[in-house]
């Protein structure tokens, strides 16, 4: 019978579980940042130099509360959600570009370094895991944001100028949205994408598609309709929730 070779064997017994325990051990434990006074783990390193400024902690007084308040506390192995895992990577990710962005500073005030080991291994582990679950990460404005890898939204981003409405394609694919904010977020895109019939229009499959898509937001009351009383449109009336926001996405 023949055996798997070793290079098959450390594909297959990859544990998501393991790997985020393990980079949270790194986190609170593993010696990155050295200063002219002392070493560090990236936690203390963070809580030391960096959390009290960050003007995204909200009203959190210390990091251990922060990852508490945003359910990234990956501390217990056997109550370790999806929506967990990808939140502690959100943070990590966040945590290491705040240090990215203050390295020069830090370094000139307190000559703090860092060793290798934080790129080669740490960010590496936090990016494979990564790739592992099918997430990409994207900066936006002065953070970053982690969502589930998908061709179609990238191109659309790629090509989409304004941040804000990247930020919110993306929240769209990434949250658990309702009915009610599905719609919100397509009258947005509605709005700030310019989906309206344009009469110049001379390619057909783009005619084609900026009707359905004009179709669906006035259906689904999504954008005003105009038509009201005995004129309202009534094409999807009764619709269940479900298949409302089948139409959504």
């Amino acid at each position: 019978m023949a055996r798997k070779n070793i290079f098959q064997l450390v594909e297959e017994n990859y544990d998501i579980k393991s790997e985020v325990a393990k980079i949270y051990d790194l986190y609170y434990n593993k010696i990155y940042f050295t200063s002219e006074y002392r070493s560090y783990p990236l936690s203390d390193f963070i809580e030391c130099y960096l959390f009290k400024e960050w003007k995204y902690r909200g009203t959190c007084i210390d990091v251990d509360e922060y990852l508490k308040r945003v359910d990234a506390d990956v501390s217990d192995e056997d109550d370790i959600t999806e929506e967990r895992i990808i939140n502690f990577l959100d943070v990590m990710e966040n945590f290491i570009k705040l240090y990215f962005d203050n390295a020069y500073e830090l370094y000139n005030q307190n000559e703090i370094e860092y060793y290798d080991d934080f790129t080669n291994v740490f960010e590496n582990l936090i990016k494979t895991l990564e790739n592992r679950m099918g997430l990409t990460t994207r900066e936006y404005k002065d953070r970053i944001i982690i969502y589930p890898k998908n061709a179609p939204l990238e191109k659309v981003v790629d090509i989409c100028n304004d941040e804000d409405v990247q930020w919110e394609l993306i929240r769209y694919v990434r949250e658990e949205l309702s009915l009610s904010g599905k719609r919100k977020s397509l009258a947005y895109f509605a709005t700030n994408l310019y989906i309206e019939e344009d009469k110049n229009e001379k390619d057909e499959k783009i005619k084609s598609l900026v009707n359905k898509a004009n179709n669906i937001l006035n259906n689904l009351h999504i954008r005003h309709n105009n038509k009201t009383g005995k004129w309202e449109n009534k094409a999807l009336e009764g619709i269940s929730e479900k298949d409302a926001i089948s139409f959504c996405d």
